[in-house]
């Protein structure tokens, strides 16, 4: 019960990842900002967020195909980390 909440949760996640800062929806500023607004701390913030994510999200870790990896690689540009 608990492993099919997490797969639906991150499901959800890309999904809405996807729709609201790819360009598919919602039209968000991050997604298209030449340079990164985020200061220092911020970005160190953004950055320990990103090493937690993915020691969780590595393929050898959860076993799924590295989609989750790009994923986080894919915010880890767009954060300008």
């Amino acid at each position: 019960m608990q492993e099919e909440y997490r797969r639906r949760s991150e499901e959800a996640f890309e999904r809405d990842y996807e729709k609201y800062y790819s360009g598919g929806g919602g039209g968000s500023s991050y997604s298209t900002a030449s340079s990164s607004t985020y200061n220092e701390d911020e970005k160190e913030m953004l950055h320990e967020i990103y090493r937690m994510a993915s020691k969780k999200f590595h393929p050898d870790a959860c076993g799924d195909d590295g989609s989750k990896m790009k994923f986080l690689t894919k915010l880890k540009e767009q954060w300008e980390l």
